[in-house]
């Protein structure tokens, strides 16, 4: 997906359901302009912060926990929900849309 799409004009993505950062470390090291939010559960949030470290992307992104069945961070650009979505009925996969795409 960092190769395939043009990044370069989205200050902020944010990557909802982010997991461990690596798609959105990928799209920040392709797009030095871009910075990032990765948002996932605590948990999984904590391990993100590690690998972005590691990376060396901190100043460039940033992550935060949360549901995104009830909130998604605000600020972003541009939203990425992959991976994510298909894990639910169709109800509440088109509630957490409709959140990302409010949150401009």
């Amino acid at each position: 997906m960092a190769a395939a799409y043009d990044f370069a004009g989205a200050g902020t993505v944010v990557d909802v359901g982010g997991g461990q950062g690596g798609l959105l470390a990928a799209i920040l090291e392709a797009n030095p302009g871009v910075s990032g939010v990765v948002f996932d559960l605590p948990h999984v949030a904590a391990m993100a912060r590690r690998q972005l470290q590691a990376s060396g992307l901190p100043a460039r992104c940033r992550t935060e926990a949360g549901d995104f069945f009830r909130e998604v961070p605000g600020g972003g650009d541009l939203y990425l929900l992959r991976k994510v979505i298909h894990d639910w009925d169709d109800e509440r996969a088109a509630g957490t849309a409709a959140l990302a795409a409010g949150r401009r």
